[in-house]
């Protein structure tokens, strides 16, 4: 992990605890298990989409540019055509939601602490956050991402490398609409591993509960100064069903370190529609039950000392 995520993490962390009493937080130190007294909550910052159709030219090609930073996560900005644009929240526990943050740097931040418990095509579950991007899924309409029009989707994200297998943050292409679950779900998304981090390329069926790992790359080798990590899908030869999948390194100011890296393996949507979403997603592991019994019982302590301060 970089030293401005493990800045971030740690700010965070110290937010959370500044208000509980030392004692209290001691005694539930002692109480851990070692991996959870250190483990903070992953959270992830999605800095900019951005959407190519009809071409892959930035000049003439982009119909959509998100750097999320007009302070509501759940609006964006128009599309290039001049019509508005929109976010759906995915899987949050009420009452929260996805928000934007400007520190350390612009973007959309996913907690996937915040998120409700999910499960994968196999039934494997995880706490899984994100939004969609409600583009057109008219099937008459050439508006959105339709089987007919090449496109490219670019996520760019605050480079992390994440903890644990478990956790994982990424870009998605899904056919997830009103009363069609989805049978064409691409993924692709950085991994933590217990050997460092990864990107992988995999397929999902919910219809057919299928999932196939599409790809995994060796572990990771940020070049020096990256700051950003750059994940694609593209949609590169009108009417077929095959989608490409790649990423990069950026710097500061956004400029790609070294080459952007092709994965060797594509995947495959556009079954049985022709439209397509995209989704900005980050998961983490489901808590054992012995860690939400470890909560339970901090927050009793927390309780406990609250109320003798009061008396």
């Amino acid at each position: 992990m970089n030293t401005t995520m493990t800045a971030v993490i740690a700010h965070r962390t110290t937010a959370r605890w500044a208000s509980v009493p030392a004692l209290a937080v001691a005694a539930l130190l002692c109480t851990a298990p070692a991996s959870a007294a250190v483990q903070a909550d992953p959270s992830y910052t999605a800095i900019r989409l951005r959407i190519y159709k009809g071409g892959f030219d930035p000049a003439t090609n982009i119909i959509f540019d998100d750097p999320f930073n007009n302070g509501n996560p759940l609006a964006g900005p128009d599309f290039s055509n001049g019509s508005s644009s929109a976010y759906t929240a995915l899987n949050y526990q009420v009452p929260f939601g996805p928000t934007e943050q400007t520190w350390p740097a612009s973007g959309l931040l996913l907690e996937p602490s915040l998120g409700m418990e999910t499960a994968s095509a196999l039934g494997v579950p995880a706490r899984s956050v994100g939004v969609r991007l409600q583009t057109n899924i008219d099937p008459n309409s050439t508006a959105g991402l339709k089987q007919g029009a090449l496109f490219g989707v670019y996520a760019s994200f605050l480079w992390q490398a994440p903890a644990t297998g478990s956790d994982q943050y990424g870009v998605r292409l899904t056919d997830t609409a009103a009363n069609h679950t989805p049978d064409d779900v691409l993924d692709l998304r950085v991994i933590g591993s217990s050997v460092g981090p990864k990107i992988r390329f995999r397929d999902q069926d919910f219809v057919a509960h299928t999932l196939f790992d599409l790809e995994t790359t060796s572990v990771l080798a940020p070049p020096g100064g990256t700051t950003f990590i750059t994940l694609g899908l593209t949609h590169e030869q009108a009417d077929s069903t095959t989608i490409r999948a790649g990423y990069g390194f950026r710097d500061a100011q956004g400029n790609l370190l070294g080459n952007w890296n092709w994965l060797n393996q594509t995947g495959t949507i556009f079954t049985d529609e022709n439209f397509t979403r995209v989704e900005l997603r980050a998961a983490a592991a489901v808590p054992e039950p012995e860690t939400y019994a470890l909560l339970l019982a901090g927050l009793g302590l927390v309780t406990f000392y609250a109320r003798r301060r009061r008396a």
